[in-house]
């Protein structure tokens, strides 16, 4: 990707679209792109269950998934979860932040039910210690 015609950003780009895609079979969408690059930046934004935002160090969530060795079984673990739903990416302002899923809905118009929440309480597997 040596093309002198692309910016520095727009070869950045489409080289995360390209280790990206597997991870989302191939329907990557725009905020797995934020949330790669903020995971460069070693810390992710996380909303708690009393609706609050909190930086966790990425190695902190690693520890969440038990041993994991290298920095990119991290970034591909969270992407993992993010592509099978079991976190989602909302953005306040411009800032991605984490939440964390304890139950989707069953049926269309029910609602998700996010770690922390007090309809959570018995099905919150992950517990954050931030």
């Amino acid at each position: 990707m040596n093309d002198p015609k692309l910016t520095d950003d727009a070869r950045d780009m489409m080289v995360r679209m390209a280790r990206l895609g597997p991870l989302y079979d191939s329907e990557l969408p725009m905020c797995a792109l934020d949330l790669d690059v903020a995971i460069d930046t070693g810390r992710l934004g996380l909303i708690t269950g009393d609706d609050k935002g909190v930086l966790v160090a990425v190695e902190e969530i690693a520890g969440w998934f038990g041993k994991v060795d290298a920095e990119a079984d991290v970034r591909e673990s969270i992407h993992r979860l993010h592509a099978h739903g079991a976190m989602l990416v909302e953005f306040h302002g411009d800032v991605p932040l984490l939440r964390i899923v304890a139950g989707k809905p069953e049926r269309p118009g029910e609602p998700w039910i996010f770690h922390g929440s007090p309809e959570s309480t018995s099905r919150d597997q992950l517990t954050p210690t931030s």
